[in-house]
């Protein structure tokens, strides 16, 4: 069943229904200093790792070192920031655009670590990561807080970090395989998945202020041949359904969303 699922995978994602924030409402947020974090998308690399060494969020390939049997290919996800979902988010900017003025008192530390790890796990456990690429930007190596002079942080979250099948999924990829595998791939398995985005708002305590959540379900259509029509897509040629990279382009309209959340959210805080 993963034969034809490598090569092109067509994303058909229906455009959500956006309210966008009049001006008087952007500028009144924009008020604030809010720093950007997370705004991920995956990059992905392949290397060989016995099984019992390799990282969490890695799934094998076929493929093995014959003079190292013990080792097993596997191809593993790295969550890292994405500077164009940060540009449309629309307000607030990186937090390594903040420049450091000084730490917070050391009485803070511990009430600052215990909430920054708090943070920092929501990230991990959703992208399947086992650093947060951004955690040197809030803390030295002694533990102690910088001070950017930031009021609210807004964290967002996109994952799965592979293509995910649900329950409908299952179905239509053996409903359509058969008749895939006679045309020879030119009509499509179909596929039905799923993917997240979440924003989290933090005051600059990491206390979380409120959270928003958007889970898309879509179809997909893998096929060896090239088609036109679909503004996401992406190809991959792995044998392993379960190891397919994930667009970036999943996410790009979720960002208009959360910054309408991000917004209100603010506001109600003022």
């Amino acid at each position: 069943m993963f034969i034809f699922t490598g090569c092109y995978s067509y994303f058909s994602v229906e455009q959500p229904s956006l309210r966008f924030p009049n001006t008087s409402e952007k500028s009144k947020a924009e008020k604030r200093n809010i720093a950007l974090i997370g705004f991920n998308h995956y990059e992905y690399f392949q290397d060989y790792f016995e099984a019992t060494r390799k990282p969490k969020n890695a799934v094998v390939l076929p493929g093995r070192r014959y003079y190292y049997p013990s080792r097993f290919l596997y191809r593993v996800p790295v969550a890292i920031k994405e500077k164009y979902l940060m540009r449309n988010f629309g307000i607030g900017k990186d937090l390594s655009f903040f420049p450091i003025s000084g730490y917070y008192d050391e009485s803070l530390n511990y009430y600052l670590m215990k909430n920054y790890l708090a943070m920092e796990r929501e990230f991990l456990n959703k992208t399947k990561q086992e650093s947060f690429y951004q955690s040197s930007e809030f803390y030295d190596q002694y533990g102690r807080f910088y001070n950017r002079g930031v009021d609210y942080y807004v964290l967002a979250i996109n994952y799965s970090p592979f293509q995910a099948t649900d329950f409908t999924g299952v179905f239509t990829i053996v409903g359509s395989y058969f008749t895939s595998l006679f045309t020879l791939n030119y009509l499509p398995i179909v596929d039905h998945q799923y993917s997240n985005s979440k924003f989290l708002i933090y005051n600059k305590y990491f206390v979380l202020i409120d959270e928003f959540e958007i889970e898309k379900r879509y179809f997909v259509f893998h096929s060896f041949w090239e088609k036109s029509g679909y503004n996401c897509s992406i190809k991959d040629n792995t044998p392993n359904a379960f190891a397919r990279k994930q667009p970036g382009c999943l996410w790009s309209d979720n960002i208009l969303l959360g910054m309408d959340f991000a917004i209100q959210t603010l506001l109600d805080n003022t």
